[in-house]
């Protein structure tokens, strides 16, 4: 479809529409107009399941313009056309909702030929229509990617994000962010060692400041890397920025703790905390202060371990567990459990 370009003080130009062999579509050409800039805009305006054509009428010279909308049949939407002061600007108009209000708007401009007095109009109309970014056919004659009603420079970013931060207490990682500005946000997607792990609902538009934020929960020990994405209406993702987070539950202490069960017969389990890598013995002795077992005697990395001691064919009775470690860093540790074995 293709409007022929130029203006003119008496209606002479055609809007046309071919079929992929160059036949002329049956019922137009439509006309005739004063002129167009041959841009025209394909949308249902009405959301009649009929697409209209929306373009500006030219005038040449006069002190008035036109906005003209008609259906594919040649008739002229109600309501239609919309006046500017002026001649119309040769440029396509541009649909949106500007106050997301749900009713469609329409931005055009216009300007004079005085030379000697240039002048310049934009004007914003409210047209009563139901507003329906799906149904617009051309979006780059629209405000922006998702037909939102805001004109969006390439150059600019949806979201001004002013801050993303991480903090671990304990097994969980609270994120925060916050935005000095949003445009067409739908919202934010955070991810976890790049899998997606929750939705946030954004702010749309605005220009105020918005804060977030989201707690993860119940983690294990790791460093667990964040991503946070904003999504657009249109399902366009830009990546804001990311953060890392340690979970390290470990003490900073040495620990062993009491055997269970106690008492036993014939397994029990022995648990300990290393604070940092050390160089580990765990034995089992008597009451005699005979070694009965060693379970472990090694370097070991720093963190909690676990030990089964399988008291096999010894006899029932007192024994005890010796935990002995020194640390990389040079720190001693010494520590006996009491543990009963029963028969």
């Amino acid at each position: 479809m293709i409007a022929e370009y130029g203006a003119s003080f008496v209606p002479a130009f055609y809007i046309y529409a071919y079929n992929i062999d160059g036949t002329v579509v049956p019922g137009f050409p439509h006309g005739p107009y004063n002129g167009t800039a041959n841009q025209l805009t394909i949308a249902d305006i009405d959301n009649d399941n009929q697409f209209e054509i929306i373009f500006d009428d030219n005038i040449t010279e006069s002190d008035t313009g036109r906005y003209q909308a008609i259906e594919l049949d040649g008739s002229p939407v109600a309501g239609w056309p919309l006046k500017v002061i002026q001649n119309t600007s040769f440029q396509q108009p541009l649909l949106g909702d500007l106050n997301n209000d749900g009713i469609l708007d329409m931005v055009g401009g216009s300007f004079n030929f005085d030379i000697n007095n240039k002048q310049v109009f934009v004007f914003a109309w409210s047209t009563g229509l139901p507003y329906n970014r799906q149904t617009i056919v051309n979006p780059m004659y629209q405000f922006g990617s998702a037909h939102d009603g805001l004109f969006i420079d390439p150059s600019t970013i949806p979201v001004e994000l002013e801050a993303f931060t991480s903090s671990v207490s304990g097994n969980a990682v609270t994120l925060k962010w916050s935005t000095a500005t949003e445009i067409n946000n739908l919202g934010f997607k955070v991810y976890r060692n790049d899998s997606e792990i929750t939705f946030i609902e954004g702010h749309g538009t605005s220009v105020e400041k918005h804060n977030y934020s989201y707690t993860d929960s119940n983690l294990e020990d790791g460093i667990y890397n964040y991503t946070l994405k904003q999504i657009d209406f249109d399902g366009t993702i830009n990546v804001l920025g990311s953060v890392t987070a340690v979970v390290d539950n470990i003490p900073d202490e040495f620990i062993l703790n009491q055997n269970y069960p106690n008492p036993f017969n014939p397994y029990t389990i022995i648990k300990y905390n290393l604070p940092e890598q050390s160089k580990v013995r765990l034995e089992i002795v008597n009451v005699l202060g005979e070694t009965v077992d060693v379970l472990t005697n090694e370097i070991q990395d720093k963190g909690s371990h676990t030990k089964l001691w399988d008291a096999g064919n010894n006899t029932s009775g007192i024994y005890f567990a010796i935990l002995k470690a020194e640390s990389e860093s040079g720190k001693s540790y010494s520590k006996t459990i009491k543990m009963s074995l029963i028969r």
